[in-house]
């Protein structure tokens, strides 16, 4: 794919006037329905964007916020989604209600769900939330499918980010029938870095401007989001090539091999570690799984995660979660189990090895028991 980009970025620079009038715009039309088709989705109610962060910034700074309006997160939640909840409660007075999900509640969707109304319940009423189809720190597959008309019942937007998600699970929009749906594309669905989508229903669409105002303002959805000046557009294009391999090697095949081998990785590692998975359910997991590290404190992980990398391990993420480190790992296509087994080789001999005192203190527990 990223050969495919490349072509495409010197067919642009070889003649850019050619290119933005008259080639480009056909072929993004193009892969917008090629990625509309998979997502089960009716190409008037998708755009194309940059990346998740994108569809989320048209969606929420086009909303109109009064002082006291709720938004909801998962309690996880960081990063550009957090920064994002802090604009607006800084500019507007948005209220950001956070979800406690603990280590407990990860082992059910029924937990889950619970957690969710009973949050709604007790801070009515909601404005919007924002939530991820899969979590990332930690990973998890959040039950989206009810999790949508729990929302909808209590008259609360929902915005989701189906990062990793879309590529790894089987998500038909036409099915969901959400609110909002944006996800990166480059994660698990093999695109280049830049090219994402957003999704919404027309009833949606009136008061949504892209998060860059440019020439085609309020000429209509898609209209607006298919011109945001002269940027690269290479990624967005070479999504249909992108689809078309994916079809050649298989959906179906690429989606269960993800799965299995981020499993089965993690649960080597964990052998490897003597230690256990987060989540050790495989309907509950997408691509991802969360290995809890033994015998280390949150605040060693960017010691940790620097030995690692001087060793040329290439790793997800090291996190703290519900007072224990994690290592989450994932899989693609082109991993296979020798992959996990270094990785949990070279981690079992960084980390600190049990002092004397745990030893004699375990040995003495078994001959009690």
């Amino acid at each position: 794919m990223f050969e495919k980009k490349r072509q495409w970025e010197l067919e642009m620079e070889k003649s850019p006037d050619r290119w933005y009038r008259y080639t480009m715009r056909a072929l993004v039309e193009r892969s917008r329905a090629a990625i509309a088709e998979y997502l089960n989705a009716e190409m008037d109610n998708l755009v194309m964007v940059q990346n998740a962060a994108d569809g989320l910034n048209s969606i929420l700074r086009s909303m109109k916020f009064a002082r006291g309006d709720k938004l909801l997160l998962a309690g996880t939640t960081k990063g550009s989604t957090r920064n994002l909840a802090r604009y607006l409660s800084n500019r507007f007075g948005v209220e950001i209600v956070d979800v406690n999900i603990t280590k407990d509640d990860l082992q059910s969707d029924e937990r889950i769900l619970d957690k969710f109304n009973q949050t709604l319940v007790e801070h009515s009423p909601v404005k919007i939330a924002i939530l991820k189809h899969v979590t990332s720190t930690p990973s998890r597959v959040l039950p989206i499918e009810r999790l949508i008309p729990l929302f909808r019942g209590h008259k609360a937007r929902l915005a989701i980010d189906g990062s990793h998600a879309v590529g790894v699970l089987n998500v038909s929009l036409s099915e969901l029938q959400p609110d909002y749906y944006t996800a990166d594309l480059h994660r698990w669905l093999l695109a280049p870095r830049n090219v994402g989508f957003l999704y919404m229903p027309e009833h949606l669409q009136q008061h949504l401007r892209p998060a860059i105002i440019s020439a085609n303002y309020k000429k209509g959805f898609v209209k607006e989001f298919c011109w945001i000046g002269t940027r690269n557009y290479a990624a967005e294009v070479t999504l249909e090539d992108t689809l078309d391999y994916r079809s050649a090697k298989g959906e179906e095949e690429i989606r269960r091999y993800v799965r299995e081998m981020a499993l089965e990785g993690a649960r080597m590692i964990a052998r490897t570690l003597e230690t256990e998975l987060l989540v050790n359910d495989s309907s509950s997991l997408a691509g991802m799984a969360d290995v809890r590290l033994p015998r280390i404190e949150a605040e060693s992980i960017p010691q940790l995660h620097r030995k690692l990398l001087a060793k040329k391990v290439i790793l997800s993420h090291l996190h703290e979660f519900d007072g224990n480190v994690y290592l989450r790992v994932s899989a693609h296509i082109y991993n296979d189990g020798k992959d996990f087994a270094t990785v949990g080789r070279v981690l079992n001999s960084l980390l600190p090895r049990p002092s004397s005192k745990c030893k004699e203190e375990s040995l003495s527990c078994e001959m009690q028991c």
